[in-house]
């Protein structure tokens, strides 16, 4: 998935590029140096740095001193103060709490991180599931067996932990 995206935002997929404007003649999407398109009605914390190849979403906000790169934000994506997201897709309305690390993460729509949790090596978080505070995942699918439920992954977590609806698969 990431190689599609990266195509997209290095231009190497011409025509096709996220500053393009579309038929309707409303750019989505303005183009800075280094690779970086940022959406409209953004708030951007003055020492929060996005890195080359990102894409941030309309509306999307990521605190101070947080760290930006290679990732790509849909619409609503709230990112807290001191997070590291490096290679990852966070899907519309996830929410990152404070001082959190994500590398390599797909965060689905609705989801949220809990502050100081660590989601490394390719894990999953599924649409509406919730990582606690203090969280250590690696490598790991998180979502619920009914869709329509919430549910919250702690820092005591294990990859054989299914508990109330909620799983957690090793990949």
């Amino acid at each position: 998935m990431w190689h599609d995206s990266k195509a997209l935002l290095t231009r190497r997929a011409h025509p096709l590029a996220p500053d393009e404007n579309l038929p309707d003649d409303a750019a989505r999407y303005e183009q800075r140096r280094g690779r970086v398109y940022l959406g409209r009605d953004l708030d951007l914390a003055r020492s929060s740095t996005i890195g080359s190849t990102s894409l941030i979403g309309a509306r999307a906000s990521v605190g101070a001193h947080s760290v930006v790169s290679q990732s790509v934000f849909a619409p609503d994506v709230r990112v807290g103060k001191g997070c590291k997201v490096t290679g990852c897709y966070l899907f519309a309305g996830a929410v990152v709490e404070d001082d959190c690390v994500l590398e390599d993460v797909v965060v689905g729509e609705g989801a949220r991180v809990g502050k100081g949790s660590v989601v490394t090596a390719g894990s999953l978080i599924g649409r509406g599931a919730k990582v606690g505070s203090g969280a250590t995942l690696g490598g790991v699918r998180v979502s619920s067996v009914d869709s329509g439920e919430q549910v919250e992954v702690d820092a005591g977590a294990s990859r054989e932990l299914l508990l109330a609806g909620l799983r957690l698969d090793g990949s």
